[in-house]
């Protein structure tokens, strides 16, 4: 009973709407907006989430405190001596405490157009205060943008603070404590 009622009702609207039949035509469609070509938008850029705030020490770095570990950190310091990186090398002293600006430094190198040194075995490791030191033979062939030859003789000092409570990866790093040289006889 309920359908027959709701399609009573909805006749008399049907009704009121006017009727196309074939011979009124029908209206035409609007033509689309004319507009000149746009470019195509530029791909927007990947977003990115933000990265973390450093830590202030990885925790899983442990330097090397081993003859081994200091042989590397002198060898990539006298790689940067030959590459002419003076200023990289510089770092590998312990920055204002070596009594050296890092301009001296450079200029001291500088007049070199070639530096190479050869290291030897790691002596044995002896601790003082705190520290664990480290010396390593070494033969130095340079040339001077002079042209002129030096051969040198002596050693590096390594030196790294021992794990104790309170020291910063950096201290327990090797790092050129003293280079020793005289010319070769």
């Amino acid at each position: 009973m309920k359908m027959k009622l709701t399609a009573l009702l909805l006749l008399p609207l049907a009704a009121c709407t006017p009727a196309q039949n074939e011979s009124t035509p029908a209206p035409a469609p609007a033509p689309a907006p004319v507009s000149s070509p746009q470019p195509s938008p530029a791909p927007a850029a990947p977003v990115q989430a933000p990265s973390p705030p450093p830590a202030a020490e990885p925790p899983a770095a442990t330097p090397d405190k081993s003859p081994e570990g200091a042989l590397a950190v002198a060898n990539s310091y006298f790689g940067l001596l030959r590459r002419g990186e003076y200023a990289k090398a510089w770092t590998v002293w312990p920055g204002p405490d070596s009594g050296v600006s890092r301009n001296a430094f450079v200029a001291r190198y500088a007049k070199y157009s070639a530096y190479d040194a050869k290291l030897g075995e790691p002596g044995p490791m002896e601790g003082a205060a705190g520290s664990i030191y480290i010396e390593i033979p070494m033969v130095v062939s340079a040339k001077l943008k002079s042209g002129e030859s030096e051969q040198l003789v002596g050693a590096v000092a390594m030196r790294r603070v021992n794990d104790v409570d309170g020291s910063t990866l950096a201290q327990r790093t090797w790092h050129i404590n003293s280079v020793d040289l005289t010319p070769r006889p």
